[in-house]
């Protein structure tokens, strides 16, 4: 038996310095300020971006395998011209890391939904080029959801090739009702962000 760790976040140095000094959509604030503020510390940071103690820590653990993605919410809370590149870029990284570890490490890649189209494009280069083994959506995109019609493209290519959606939480678009009681990332704020 194979112990294989599906909920592996994490980030390359490249990615937060950008991601970091992107302006973000309308409403998308308060979870990203609080996200910066938990990628920043040094000890957290290491924790998303230093894939060899990661792998020691897979060893200690007995783990054989993570599936690793992109830290949420990845690249939606972003205006698509900077989204799309990031996106590609981040997706780049992750290919490299799976290659240089096949045995240790599969991935999610990340795609833009803000921009269906480009993520539809991005899904089919992600299966194919790329070897990855799927993508990660966080929830929503703008406060729009992906039973929505203009997020036929994504899901079209999704389904061509076969590239299963790991639908991720994250702070819900009906943030006021939950900011107020301190829940908008806890228990009762994901059930609103599917």
């Amino acid at each position: 038996m194979r112990v294989i760790a599906v909920e592996e976040h994490m980030a390359t140095e490249a990615f937060l310095r950008v991601a970091h000094g992107l302006d973000v959509v309308p409403g998308d604030e308060t979870e990203m300020d609080l996200m910066r503020t938990v990628e920043s510390p040094p000890g957290f940071r290491a924790r998303l971006v230093d894939l060899d103690a990661r792998l020691r820590e897979m060893d200690a653990l007995g783990q054989d395998m993570a599936v690793l993605s992109l830290n949420p919410p990845g690249v939606q809370p972003y205006p698509a011209a900077d989204a799309v590149p990031l996106a590609r870029e981040f997706n780049d990284a992750l290919a490299a890391i799976v290659r240089r570890h096949p045995g240790r490490f599969g991935g999610l890649a990340a795609v833009a939904p803000q921009d269906p189209a480009a993520a539809a494009a991005e899904v089919e280069r992600a299966m194919g080029p790329l070897g990855l083994h799927g993508i990660m959506i966080n929830s929503h995109t703008g406060g729009r959801y992906l039973d929505e019609p203009e997020f036929a493209p994504l899901l079209e290519a999704a389904e061509a090739n076969r590239a299963p959606i790991y639908l991720h939480p994250r702070a819900p678009s009906m943030f006021a009702a939950y900011r107020d009681y301190g829940l908008p990332g806890a228990i009762w704020g994901y059930q609103a962000c599917r």
